[in-house]
């Protein structure tokens, strides 16, 4: 059963203390309770159901072997790229989400290094780069280039004219790019690239603050059900 923080609550004129979980404080630390009371912290409950989740996650392995993080294979024995919580979660959803909006190559690359530097979970962050794919890759660029286009007040383009748009200008980042790029396609890149950067931020914000929540929620719920089960023998005794 994993470890947990709670916050300690005391009601206005009652003598007893209210226990709540809150990742906000730290297990087997001493914390202050209103009314100049202190209490050690030491509580478990029942958390995220960590071992479910990894199944779904790629493994160290399957992660050096992916293109471009071979090299990075020292860094990636640090044990904090492989905890899984709620602070670590939250940030490698927000990250990886951003990474898979880019219009870049090696997603997962620069994924990882914010991974490393940042110190969340890195399986996690690698999952949201895959939700750009041949699939999405169509609605994520047509909304970034709405996005874009409602900022820069300009036409939005035909959805067939995307896909081209955006080969076009990864030839260019690698250096391929055709000698005229710049004047034929620099006001529609100028464009995607804004709006991309806008859809970026806003999924990541998002994604981010939904992870967080949905964690909370689910252990809130583990806990009252906990409690529950707890509370029963003692009523069945009466």
């Amino acid at each position: 059963m994993p470890a947990a923080s709670v916050r300690i609550q005391r009601t206005p004129g009652a003598s007893n203390l209210r226990i709540i979980p809150d990742d906000g404080l730290m297990p087997g630390a001493l914390h202050e309770v209103p009314g100049g009371l202190s209490l050690f912290v030491s509580i478990s409950l029942y958390g995220m159901p960590r071992h479910k989740i990894n199944r779904y996650l790629p493994s160290p392995d399957q992660i050096r072997a992916m293109p471009g993080l071979g090299r990075l294979a020292p860094r990636l024995a640090n044990p904090a790229l492989w905890h899984l919580n709620r602070r670590t979660a939250s940030q490698a959803v927000a990250w990886g989400l951003f990474c898979a909006i880019l219009p870049i190559p090696m997603q997962s690359v620069l994924a990882a290094f914010g991974a490393i530097y940042g110190r969340f979970n890195l399986p996690v962050c690698i999952v949201m780069v895959w939700l750009s794919n041949p699939i999405t890759a169509l609605p994520i660029l047509a909304t970034g280039y709405w996005l874009g286009s409602v900022l820069l007040h300009e036409p939005m383009i035909h959805l067939k004219q995307l896909m081209p748009l955006l080969t076009e200008t990864l030839n260019f980042i690698i250096g391929n790019g055709k000698p005229d790029f710049l004047q034929t396609y620099g006001r529609a890149v100028k464009v995607l690239v804004t709006g991309l950067l806008i859809e970026a931020t806003l999924a990541a914000l998002i994604g981010g603050l939904l992870t967080r929540l949905l964690w909370r929620c689910y252990v809130i719920y583990e806990w009252r059900k906990r409690s529950r089960r707890l509370s029963q023998p003692d009523q069945d005794q009466r």
